[in-house]
């Protein structure tokens, strides 16, 4: 996973989103397309996404076990 690439999840994950002041666990739906905006991140848990323009972070292994890479825009 390299910064900018983005990728569409083959099933639902749960993220972390800052709500107010509050970090709170969010469903990301299966088929939704993300952004890589931090990483790659050997070793660590989490990476930081864009999810419908929004930064949030998202476990590394769902990233790295349920999503495939988009290669043309809009596809």
């Amino acid at each position: 996973m390299q910064h900018g690439q983005h990728l569409r999840l083959t099933r639902s994950a749960m993220a972390i989103a800052q709500r107010g002041a509050r970090n709170v666990a969010i469903m990301i739906p299966e088929g939704a397309i993300i952004e890589v905006i931090g990483g790659p991140f050997n070793g660590t848990r989490l990476m930081d996404v864009s999810y419908e323009d929004e930064l949030i972070m998202m476990f590394t292994d769902d990233m790295k076990n349920h999503t495939e890479i988009i290669t043309e825009k809009g596809a």
